[in-house]
């Protein structure tokens, strides 16, 4: 309701996903400014780097909430020859932690990561993976990419402007 309120008053909205705009220009007022502007990525600092990579390694940077959706990324990890290094802390953590442990998922938890570190993580990966129920634009999945890594993310808004499949 709030959100409603808030568009329908707004004299101008800038967001940076087609799913975005689509939703809110639903209740914007006739003649409002509406504007999508992209995530941009430091491609002088996130490029591919010629690094060893990990064996059957898997690598996903964000908040450690719901919506990122990383208890069914464990639950799909059980029984896997993979290894999953996750960057980020938030309020489901402990709860990931111990889910881990108990189903001896090869988890890694890395906490906080300053983003200048980042490129050269995401390069000793395989991979990035981004479960999410829900995304904007996210950049850290344009950041990956950028490293020159493959991509895997849930078909919704947001991630699916992003990943095509085959490209």
């Amino acid at each position: 309701m709030i959100e409603k309120f808030a568009y329908s008053n707004a004299d101008g909205v800038m967001v940076s996903s087609k799913g975005d705009s689509n939703y809110i220009n639903r209740y914007l007022k006739k003649g409002t400014l509406s504007k999508v502007v992209p995530n941009y990525v430091d491609t002088n600092l996130f490029q591919p780097l010629n690094l060893e990579k990990k064996p059957r390694s898997l690598c996903f940077v964000g908040r450690l909430t719901k919506q990122k959706n990383l208890h069914a990324l464990l639950e799909a990890l059980k029984n896997s020859p993979y290894s999953l290094d996750i960057i980020g802390v938030g309020e489901e953590e402990e709860n990931l932690k111990f889910f881990a442990k108990e189903n001896n998922i090869n988890v890694n938890f890395l906490g906080i990561v300053p983003h200048r570190q980042l490129p050269e993580i995401l390069n000793q990966h395989e991979a990035f993976i981004l479960p999410s129920l829900y995304e904007g634009m996210p950049k850290v999945l344009l950041e990956a990419m950028a490293c020159g890594l493959p991509v895997i993310g849930t078909n919704v808004e947001g991630i699916k402007e992003v990943i095509v499949d085959g490209e």
